[in-house]
């Protein structure tokens, strides 16, 4: 299970997770094209399933597609049965959808216990959390501040609501970040320094 890395590789990773979703997506994927860098996307497979289109889209782009769960909902306390079938479920939608299977799963709101470690284990899927979180458009500003090499920076692309006055704060953010030299990247490409 990983928050951030040691940093020694002047690298970020930008995450978005709960879409893909219609409106929002599509803004953060053309945010991530204008700052030519690349993200994870943590999925549910619920939203996967009604838009693949936007899954096609992500992997054309570059970008990563993993697992957040089926549905959002907090896996904490669920049994390893009815937790692996989420999974199964979810890594199966976005294969279908197009991209590769999913190599990370980050469980809603972060909660894991010992049946999620179990089912990322026999997997084999790392878990990768967050360090630094942008729920708001102040705290999505404040990125180029509260985020450095190593950072995990966990952003929303769908359900909460998200919107433009964030993704035009984060934007910023994000350039002041790549102005500082860093490299903003995907979970896996970070994890590959680990």
């Amino acid at each position: 299970m990983v928050f951030q890395t040691g940093g020694e590789s002047r690298k970020l990773a930008l995450t978005f997770d709960d879409g893909p979703d219609p409106r929002w997506t599509p803004l953060v994927l053309d945010m991530l094209a204008r700052l030519h860098v690349r993200a994870t996307f943590f999925v549910l497979g619920s939203a996967v399933e009604a838009h693949p289109e936007l899954i096609a889209r992500e992997v054309a782009e570059g970008h990563e597609v993993a697992v957040h769960n089926w549905v959002h909902t907090d896996v904490y306390g669920v049994g390893f049965s009815e937790l692996s079938d989420s999974v199964d479920r979810t890594r199966e939608a976005i294969m279908a959808a197009g991209a590769p299977s999913p190599r990370l799963w980050r469980p809603p709101y972060g909660r894991v216990d010992a049946p999620a470690m179990m089912v990322a284990s026999l997997k084999r899927m790392d878990l990768l959390l967050w360090s630094v979180h942008t729920p708001s458009t102040a705290e999505a500003a404040a990125v180029k501040d509260t985020a450095g090499a190593g950072s995990v920076v966990l952003c929303h692309d769908g359900r909460t609501q998200p919107s433009e006055a964030l993704f035009t704060a984060l934007e910023g953010g994000v350039r002041s970040l790549l102005e500082r030299g860093l490299t903003v990247t995907t979970g896996s490409d970070l994890l590959a320094f680990v």
